[in-house]
């Protein structure tokens, strides 16, 4: 997946994603060892100001960036996690339930990074059961039902919205919106 360009940032940081013993900027150049290292080994100098230059931008809340990442909140070890797979350069980055266990605070943040990305030009999934969350992310939001697509709504849509599709009620057609604003991507 990466060698194609797609970064995912897994709902389970502390078991799928980070590696605790591991100090913060250790846990951030990993993904990119083989990219940007001496035989694979240690990170190039590059690579760490790159690194540091991330975490900085991401406003990582810490006294260094030598400690372990595991001294950190939950939002701030969600950070370093993104850190790691931006510094991977993806085409692609897929947040799967993004704000699981951090703080209103740092999901705020985290929305305004998200945000950042996309109007950078990277593509952005956001999967979350989390329907305020997504809508207020998405410029589409694509409903599943029984392992289909039940249909895509454009930014805008209401939770009644998903939720009928999920539901599998058919929505009542709505005087504020087009038949042809369905799929377009702003």
């Amino acid at each position: 997946m990466m060698d194609a360009g797609v970064a995912l940032l897994t709902e389970d940081r502390k078991v799928l994603g980070l590696l605790p013993e591991l100090s913060i900027r250790e846990n951030v150049t990993i993904a990119s060892l083989r990219t940007g290292s001496r035989k694979g080994l240690l990170p190039r100098r590059s690579q760490i100001s790159e690194a540091d230059a991330l975490l900085d931008s991401l406003r990582i809340r810490a006294g260094s960036y030598d400690q372990p990442v595991s001294s950190l909140s939950g939002g701030n070890q969600q950070k370093v996690l993104l850190a790691r797979w931006l510094l991977t350069k993806p085409k692609v980055i897929m947040f799967d339930e993004p704000t699981k266990g951090i703080d209103i605070g740092a999901k705020g943040e985290l929305y305004d990074v998200i945000n950042g990305l996309a109007r950078q030009g990277l593509a952005v999934v956001v999967v979350s059961s989390y329907l305020p969350e997504l809508l207020g992310l998405a410029d589409r939001v694509v409903v599943l039902r029984e392992d289909a697509i039940a249909g895509e709504l454009p930014r805008g849509a209401s939770e009644e919205d998903v939720l009928q599709l999920a539901s599998g009620v058919t929505p009542s057609p709505r005087n504020d919106r087009s038949d042809n604003a369905v799929g377009q991507n702003t």
